[in-house]
């Protein structure tokens, strides 16, 4: 309402309507001017068309008109009041006042805007959510304005939202005797709904004041002034948002801050640290840092902390003495807390005019006393600790706008923390491209969301309350922030950007954030309101109620865990990295993986090969390999009860050995051909596939080996057999469409089930108790994902797949599937001793267990399926399902006892080898 006093409230109103809605409807009223849109030049255009108007016509002066409407709630109810206006002179006051020029709605802000900020949130389109109401059968929008229909249809064109998306647009007019909102008759033509009041949504207190004497017992929620929005409105009248919940920047990345420091991944930060000590002169000296969206400097407090930050080390190494950081911001409000933590962390002001410069000197830590100085030795006398200088230069803008050159010129690192999933990624590397042009540059972006959030423990759907399972309601939150947020949650995406703009990847790797309502209040209410105000739109067109599903979350307390990837890379011509150690692919000697015990794993030199070549054979340079987290990590456990079995029937190099230490195993091996015996020249230069174990060099038989297709990127082909063994799983559960399908145990291979069988549209409901492979069942397309403890569940499931590994997991899988269902058992039990629940309800049930191997093809299908068109579908699958996800670390040979454990701990679900990568120096 023009001339408003400048906030949003909103009024529930208890009057009848002559227009009734529907029963069940929320009626939501929205004001036009200032509150559906914001723009100064428009309300001042309208004042200035008013004070015209009435100087004109009522001689009065605009301080006398400005006083009518403050007084009674609109200039026109005041010159009716006080000059008795005929309608001719009602029609000619509208027609002259809102007689604006084109222009003036062509400056209007879109409400589909959106901007972004370095608190790694951005505020979705209002158009979305009003589209979402539109359609919805639970809700009836309506315009009540205090300006007339056509300036109101200019409006709407201008916005981009169209006229349909309300029920009807009340304004003053001829027909209902120009009646206005300052007018107590206007509210009853109003809508409402039968079993609530109606919603106004007015920028005007006044008015709203007027509005709420038609109700005996009005509800009222003021919203605020900005950067509250309409959005914020509708989403307090969705009931989407905690109206006592105040979101504030700078407490909530003070909050995400504590989780960062806990979630950031130690391995590619010592990656990070050793590359930038590693750095040959001049730059092992004057090391230049540009933060890209630094908050409140949490990358500054960490490179310079003095226990794992690289001033303290380079102390010790003599190298870094000086680190200039440029640090730019976009939000203006975090001012005050930025200069309030440099203050903290010891930092003198230079400069206090933009932009902001602040200096400090470190100190080394003082060495060790010694315990015992003989008495016929004089000590030294202490010399002085050296030191190193930090400044800080406080940018105040986008990175991308014109920086000055000081922060451009001669970069040696870029780092954006929880920043980079907010952009493009194309456009992302470019700039990265620019900022580095002049210098070799590392890049650091640690905590780049993937679009994995779970909830635990997760819960399924409750109908009768209108909630959604927790894993739906978690993958309407991340298809909110990609299509209406444009996030991109892919980090792959981001890394071949880099990769394509000349960087090279260095080190990735998951981190994770784990937040819990006691230990983190405010963090934990940060993310309920993202929830809320993200995902209301989705919550709104399913017919979910978004108020039951938050009141469910809050009572049960439920953990949420955040899943992001630490990334590490350089533009070319950054050396330190390939000096820490020797390129495995060009080493005289060259190594493999070696389990010499139970849980222990090494890489062993092998021997040099025998030249030359037989004609059959090849030689391989491996790119990466794949660790099985099935039978090589039961290896690893030492859970293979028949040491004296085969390792692997069905592949020729592995059928004469057995499973005793010390062995070599692994099936899961791509590289490229680079030596052929006279028989097999046609190999040369191509990717292959090897069921040979993890090493630097592969010598084998040309038709062991499997072309990898054109157009697969050796990180995907790795997973061939394991997408393999996932289709004879499938093939031998027989599933028809319409069946209940269940997959208990989501590590590798169940997680490989679940994707392909939603892949194919069916409903897939998964158990595990690891978090992170349920948030990756969630990613793939699991309906549900839940704890083998659920209790709120109906066991009745036609089939189920049973991957778990573990006794209680098959028992889980029986116990889930109805009578006359069938379990498919995929696990290996040889050592185990199960303890099975099969008495006489199993044996009434007629539930049938189906053993399943992937060697060889289910009887049933052998007419018409071989072995190559499994292949042929397992190579489709690689090409179309979303396998980069699932790779938690990638690690070097030198690194296979802790990548092991990391599976065996359960925290990683995949772990792949880059064979390509520098072994370090012993």
């Amino acid at each position: 309402m023009v001339g408003g006093v400048g906030s949003f409230a909103l009024f529930f109103l208890g009057i009848s309507s002559v227009s009734p809605a529907h029963p069940t409807q929320n009626v939501i009223c929205i004001d036009c001017d200032n509150t559906i849109y914001r723009n100064p030049t428009v309300e001042k255009e309208i004042v200035r068309h008013i004070h015209k108007h009435t100087l004109k016509n009522y001689n009065l002066s605009p301080k006398d008109a400005d006083e009518l409407h403050h007084t009674y709630g609109s200039t026109i109810d005041g010159l009716t009041a006080t000059q008795s206006l005929t309608p001719e002179q009602l029609d000619l006051f509208y027609d002259q006042v809102y007689d604006l020029p084109p222009s003036t709605y062509s400056d209007l802000l879109p409400p589909l805007s959106h901007s972004s900020s370095s608190t790694g949130y951005s505020s979705p389109p209002v158009l979305r959510l009003l589209s979402a109401l539109s359609s919805s059968p639970l809700y009836s929008l309506h315009i009540a304005s205090n300006s007339p229909l056509s300036h109101v249809s200019k409006v709407l064109s201008n916005l981009g939202i169209p006229s349909s998306t309300f029920d009807s647009i009340i304004t003053p007019s001829s027909s209902n005797g120009f009646l206005t909102k300052s007018s107590a008759s206007f509210y009853d033509a109003l809508p409402s709904s039968l079993s609530q009041s109606p919603i106004l949504i007015d920028d005007n207190e006044k008015i709203l004041s007027i509005a709420s004497s038609h109700s005996s017992s009005p509800r009222t929620i003021v919203v605020g002034r900005p950067p509250d929005t309409l959005h914020r409105a509708l989403l307090l009248a969705t009931s989407s948002i905690d109206p006592d919940f105040k979101f504030d920047h700078s407490l909530y990345l003070k909050s995400k801050n504590v989780i960062d420091e806990a979630a950031i991944n130690s391995a590619t930060f010592n990656s990070l640290r050793s590359s930038l000590l590693s750095l040959p002169p001049p730059f092992n000296t004057h090391l230049k840092v540009v933060d890209l969206g630094c908050g409140l400097l949490h990358m500054l407090r960490r490179l310079t902390d003095p226990t794992v930050g690289v001033l303290s080390s380079s102390i010790t190494s003599s190298s870094i003495q000086s680190l200039e950081y440029h640090a730019f911001e976009t939000n203006p409000t975090l001012l005050p807390e930025i200069l309030s933590s440099l203050s903290e962390m010891g930092f003198t002001t230079v400069s206090s005019s933009p932009p902001y410069t602040f200096f400090k000197e470190v100190l080394a830590p003082a060495a060790k006393k010694r315990l015992f100085t003989p008495r016929f030795f004089s000590p030294p006398p202490p010399s002085p600790p050296p030191s190193s200088s930090v400044t800080v230069h406080l940018h105040m803008q986008d990175f991308r706008e014109a920086p000055p050159p000081a922060a451009t010129e001669n970069v040696h690192l870029i780092v954006g923390s929880c920043f980079a999933d907010l952009f493009n990624p194309d456009e992302l590397a470019r700039d990265l491209k620019l900022l580095s042009s002049s210098s070799p540059t590392l890049l650091y972006f640690p905590i780049t969301y993937k679009g994995m959030t779970l909830l635990s423990p997760s819960s399924p759907p409750d109908a009768s309350l209108s909630i959604p399972s927790d894993t739906h309601a978690m993958r309407m939150y991340n298809t909110a922030l990609t299509t209406d947020h444009k996030h991109n949650l892919e980090p792959s995406l981001f890394t071949s950007s880099l990769t394509r703009f000349g960087a090279k990847i260095l080190s990735q790797s998951t981190s994770v954030w784990k937040i819990k309502r006691k230990l983190h209040p405010y963090m934990y209410d940060c993310m309920l309101y993202f929830f809320g105000s993200t995902t209301s739109s989705l919550f709104i067109e399913g017919n979910f109620s978004m108020r039951n599903w938050l009141a469910r979350l809050r009572s049960q307390e439920k953990d949420i865990t955040v899943y992001n990837t630490d990334i590490l890379a350089k533009f070319t011509g950054v050396t330190g990295d390939d000096d820490t150690g020797t390129r495995a692919s060009t080493a005289t000697t060259h190594y493999e993986i070696q389990f010499t015990g139970p849980n222990r794993v090494t890489h062993v030199p092998l021997p040099p090969p025998l030249p030359p070549l037989q004609p059959d054979e090849i030689t391989i340079s491996p790119i990466c390999s794949l660790i099985s987290s099935g039978t090589e990590l039961k290896i690893f456990n030492n859970e293979i009860g028949e040491t004296d079995a085969a390792l692997d029937s069905t592949i020729e190099s592995m059928a004469s050995s057995s499973f005793s230490y010390p062995l070599t195993y692994g099936y899961c091996l791509v590289g490229k051909v680079t030596d052929a015996g006279s028989d097999s020249k046609h190999l040369l230069n191509d990717t292959v596939f090897s069921f040979s174990p993890h090493s630097t060099t592969v010598t084998t038989k040309a038709s062991s080996v499997i072309v990898v297709p054109p157009g697969i990127d050796p990180y995907r082909a790795i997973f061939l057999p394991s997408i393999e063994t996932a289709v004879s799983l499938i093939h031998d559960a027989e599933i028809i469409p319409g069946e209940r399908i269940g997959v208990v145990g989501q590590g590798l291979i169940g997680l490989l089930v679940t994707a392909i069988l939603t892949h194919q549209r069916f409903d897939v409901t998964a158990f595990e108790f690891i978090d992170e492979r349920q948030a990756l069942s969630a990613f793939l397309g699991a309906n549900m994902v839940l704890s083998p403890a659920t209790i709120e569940f109906d066991n009745n499931l036609d089939v189920s797949i049973e991957v778990s590994g573990v006794g209680a997991g098959l028992q889980t899988a029986i116990d889930r599937t109805g009578d006359g269902g069938r379990i498919v058992i995929g696990s290996l039990y040889s050592k185990d001793k199960l303890a099975l629940h099969l008495g006489m309800n199993f044996h009434r049930s007629k539930k049938r267990l189906v053993a399943s191997q992937v060697s060889t093809l289910p009887s049933k299908l052998q007419q018409r399926w071989t072995k190559k068109r499994r292949f042929d579908l397992s190579w489709k699958l690689i090409g179309q399902l979303p396998l980069e996800r699932l790779i938690g670390e990638v690690v070097g040979l030198d690194e296979a006892q802790e990548a092991f454990e990391l599976l065996s701990r359960g925290e990683r679900s995949v772990v792949c080898f880059d064979l390509k990568r520098p072994l370090k120096k012993k």
